[in-house]
């Protein structure tokens, strides 16, 4: 027979009660469904994704196929409701984008792609009031349309109508200029209106205006002869996000 050490069976007996205890400990412990303490830290490309019954993300958060490190906020059904990155329009030139989407899958609030100093969306109506000179007999330059608003997009778009009676030599200079608060009057846009009815559409980055600069617009008139009167309608007037780079407005003076 084997020799086997007398204390081998209280050996195992004790082994026996502590893995019982073990397993009475470890079902007893709490669910680890609360941090209290610390940090959750997500890196190395992992994601964070709750998710509903449905199977759809309601909420995610980690590294996204483009690259970029991205906050996503959905309703139940998987549509985007406010995202942070997670953008890309130029390959590689990721941009952290902040957006709010409509239930359509559209970008209603968001910021300028291009333009990292302003609003892009929604888009912002300049109001222009007319003057008791908007339609506009006599000699000089005379402002007709006036307007003031803070700048939040980086577009300036204005669609403006005059009309210049038939005759030989009629004509008149129009003149649509910018005051910023503090600074001085600058030209954005002048052009000559010929007898009849004339459109001109006006599409210009507010360059050297920072976001929330307090801005006076100006439409002026200046007939040939004083002997016609001009008419002249702001047909409507808004600020834009941009559509390309080259719309980005050039930076303020102080940078």
């Amino acid at each position: 027979m084997a020799n086997i050490p007398q204390d081998l069976n209280d050996r195992i007996r004790r082994l026996e009660q502590e893995l019982r205890s073990l397993t009475t400990a470890a079902n007893k412990r709490p669910a680890m469904n609360k941090i209290l303490h610390g940090d959750v830290k997500i890196g190395e490309g992992g994601r964070l994704i709750a998710e509903a019954p449905s199977g759809k993300a309601v909420f995610s958060t980690g590294q996204a196929k483009a690259g970029d490190w991205y906050a996503r906020l959905a309703r139940e059904d998987g549509s985007a409701g406010v995202t942070v990155g997670a953008n890309t329009y130029d390959g590689d030139d990721v941009r952290q984008m902040v957006r709010l989407w409509s239930r359509e899958g559209k970008p209603i609030v968001m910021d300028d792609y291009y333009a990292d100093r302003y609003l892009g969306r929604p888009s912002l109506s300049i109001p222009f009031q007319p003057t008791p000179q908007f339609n506009f007999q006599g000699s000089g330059e005379w402002p007709c349309w006036h307007a003031v608003a803070r700048v939040q997009c980086a577009v300036f778009y204005a669609w403006i109508q005059t009309y210049v009676p038939k005759g030989s030599g009629n004509s008149a200079r129009i003149r649509l200029s910018a005051t910023p608060s503090g600074g001085s009057e600058e030209t954005w846009d002048e052009w000559t209106a010929k007898p009849g009815w004339q459109s001109h559409v006006i599409t210009r980055p507010m360059h050297r205006l920072d976001y929330f600069t307090h801005v006076h617009w100006q439409v002026s008139v200046e007939p040939s002869k004083s002997t016609f009167t001009v008419n002249t309608n702001v047909l409507g007037a808004y600020q834009r996000n941009t559509f390309t780079a080259d719309e980005v407005p050039d930076p303020p003076a102080d940078g």
